[in-house]
């Protein structure tokens, strides 16, 4: 992970722009994309290991938080301090309001302390390596495809979240081999939107000629070496695509679900996917354990976290189709 932050979640009821308004709780975890994903193999019982540049300063602070949660780790010190995201959560108006720093500053010696990291892992089957979320000031856009080629010349396997031109350079390389995107990334690297800048959620409804449609682009993304692309659609649960066939996966009855922070979600449908297939499961449970993770992980706060007794209780309500 290159680019953490230390996220500071803020209950604040009826709130809006340009007033003053009292916290009613705050809650503060030293994360970033990969821990996250990290955190929420942990609650499925995997041993996830992490290498992040870090903040000096932050250093601590993120050593005894991934102990805590039993994740060994490899801190690479940078110059610097680790971004504070601010995350405002109104419980009353349900309204989530993200803030985000753009990070330290790093550079090429740090990228080679995390390859030189890498190169000291065991080789064990499987070995997968994750490369999850933003490029801090400092690295060039390409920094994740040197990093995924590097991989595939140690025999590890990839698997990607991350977004906009870092992303579009890795497809150019054709060296993945599982990747994690939503809609409006797809769109993005299919050409059909200038950037895959985050919008407002459509939350219409998809019909199956709908989703068909999604999985027929998200097939062209495929090559010999990339094995499934899974397309998070939000509410509407998320497609899994291979060359052999497409699944969709939904929560099929979403009453009683109270939302409370969707921050980290995808990062949570990661980590149930990523612990069905280090199992060999079938599309079907890949899909049912990547949505009943991140179902589960929208009832509380923090990026990643969820409790395995809410995860198990959604998987008997996720239903998988297999698409035309």
């Amino acid at each position: 992970m290159l680019n953490p932050t230390i996220d500071h979640v803020h209950e604040v009821e009826h709130f809006k722009v340009g007033g003053t308004f009292k916290i009613k709780a705050t809650q503060v975890f030293p994360v970033g994309k990969a821990i996250s994903v990290a955190l929420g193999l942990r609650t499925l019982d995997e041993h996830p290991s992490v290498i992040a540049l870090i903040g000096k300063d932050d250093i601590d602070t993120y050593r005894k938080f991934l102990q805590s949660n039993s994740i060994p780790a490899t801190l690479v010190p940078v110059d610097g301090a680790t971004r504070h995201n601010t995350t405002i959560v109104d419980p009353l108006e349900g309204t989530v309001t993200h803030l985000r720093e753009a990070g330290f500053t790093a550079g090429k010696k740090h990228v080679q302390a995390i390859e030189k990291t890498i190169k000291s892992l065991p080789r064990v089957n499987p070995c997968w390596v994750l490369f999850s979320g933003s490029l801090p000031p400092g690295l060039p856009d390409d920094t994740y495809a040197r990093l995924v080629n590097y991989c595939d010349n140690l025999g590890f396997k990839t698997l990607i979240d991350v977004s906009g031109m870092p992303l579009k350079k890795i497809m150019e390389q054709h060296k993945l081999c599982v990747l994690k995107i939503n809609n409006i990334e797809l769109d993005y690297l299919l050409g059909r939107h200038p950037d895959d800048t985050e919008k407002k959620e459509d939350t219409r409804p998809l019909s199956a000629e709908d989703l068909s449609s999604i999985a027929r682009d998200a097939r062209k993304l495929l090559d010999d070496r990339m094995e499934c692309v899974s397309i998070t659609l939000g509410a509407e649960g998320g497609l899994y695509v291979m060359k052999a066939g497409a699944y969709h996966g939904k929560i099929q009855d979403p009453s009683g679900i109270k939302v409370v922070n969707t921050v980290g979600a995808g990062d949570a449908y990661f980590a149930g996917m990523i612990h069905a297939m280090l199992h060999g499961e079938q599309p079907a449970a890949v899909l049912t354990e990547a949505i009943a993770s991140a179902t589960a992980k929208i009832l509380v706060h923090g990026a990643g976290i969820f409790s395995k007794a809410d995860h198990d209780a959604f998987t008997a309500r996720v239903r998988v189709t297999k698409l035309p």
